[in-house]
């Protein structure tokens, strides 16, 4: 009996690469349908750090607050003297106030005055949370 030599079979290891490309695709698509992407901000705020709080992000309308004194609420850019008409017409809601680091109280207070003339009384100040 002559036995012949049997032919081995190369798979150039494919089918080990198959179950890593279904990890990716999982991973890829978990990303997808979990992430979030957010609209630039109209205006850059660099906020304060602030000691450890509870994690709360409170519902409402973002008002930006640069240095110089401009103010951005939502994605438009305000003047200070029609920031009032811009939250009336909101409706009753929470203002979440997001200044920069650099921003004075003397810049800071009229826009606060012009929030309150609005009729707001709920107003959170937004910081960054400083890490020790």
């Amino acid at each position: 009996m002559i036995r012949l030599a049997q032919k081995r079979r190369d798979h150039g290891g494919d089918e080990n690469i198959v179950p890593l490309i279904n990890i990716v695709f999982l991973l890829l698509m978990f990303f997808i349908l979990t992430g979030t992407l957010e609209p630039a901000e109209p205006l850059e705020v660099t906020p304060p750090a602030s000691g450890p709080e509870p994690d709360l992000e409170p519902e409402g309308q973002t008002l930006l607050v640069v240095p110089d004194g401009r103010v951005a609420l939502g994605r438009t850019v305000l003047r200070l003297e029609r920031l009032p008409d811009a939250l009336r017409s909101l409706g009753p809601t929470m203002i979440k106030v997001k200044a920069d680091a650099e921003t004075t109280a003397e810049t800071l207070m009229p826009v606060l005055r012009a929030i309150r003339e609005a009729g707001f009384d709920d107003v959170v100040l937004v910081t960054s949370r400083k890490l020790d």
